[in-house]
């Protein structure tokens, strides 16, 4: 009966402990994936500065400077959900270049769609166009970036939530094992109760024969 409750024990206990390694996995995998989603989230951080501090630059005036418009903004274009990530990673440096030439595209898109107030002729469309086909790599890469960054997001709330799902299973095998371990002490209690009421019938049945034998011997000497 005992080696039966250990056996049981044993049977139980296995699960919590891959549970608990399960655990420790997903904890690790979240760690990595919020340092990640940081090192990203600066990235983006810095290139946004670099791509204001742009477009100040050439909003300032000068003699071929341009009143500000609304249409000259660097915020860049949500990325569409369905494009794929193909995860590229751009330094400081990079970074620069990038906000840069988006201010620089930003700034001939303008002059290409105003005429010039002095002259009343458009600007050079095949030199815009020659620009911001030379530009497009360099957009394709921001938006990567962008799109890495919210998959990572995506990761980590995928991971959390495997990672509560497994405290939860954790926790109530956890009440199993406890539920498991009262009952095996109290059988043990029934048991060892049997036990001890069997040693007492057994020592109360010798007893009770040697008196026997006892009476037994007494008797011929009496008569």
């Amino acid at each position: 009966m005992v080696e039966q409750i250990e056996e049981l024990y044993k049977l139980i206990n296995h699960p919590v402990q891959i549970l608990e390694q399960l655990k420790s996995q997903l904890e690790k995998r979240v760690d990595e994936l919020e340092a990640s989603n940081l090192e990203l989230e600066s990235k983006l951080s810095s290139c946004h500065q670099e791509g204001k501090f742009s477009d100040q630059e050439l909003t300032s005036g000068g003699e071929e400077g341009y009143p500000p418009s609304p249409r000259r903004s660097l915020c860049t274009p949500p990325p569409s959900p369905n494009r794929r990530l193909s995860s590229p990673h751009i330094s400081p440096g990079q970074a620069t270049k990038l906000f840069s030439s988006l201010s620089s595209t930003k700034y001939l898109s303008l002059v290409r769609d105003n005429p010039s107030p002095d002259l009343g002729i458009d600007s050079d469309h095949g030199r815009v166009s020659n620009s911001e086909t030379s530009d497009n790599p360099d957009k394709s890469n921001l938006f990567k970036l962008v799109e890495e960054n919210e998959q990572l997001q995506r990761m980590l709330h995928k991971t959390r939530q495997a990672l509560e799902n497994t405290i939860k299973q954790l926790a109530a095998a956890n009440r199993r094992k406890c539920q498991i371990e009262r009952d095996i002490c109290k059988q043990l209690h029934k048991t060892q109760h049997i036990i001890r009421k069997a040693r007492v019938n057994i020592q109360s049945s010798e007893n009770g024969a040697e008196r026997g034998e006892d009476a037994e011997n007494i008797d011929p000497l009496g008569s």
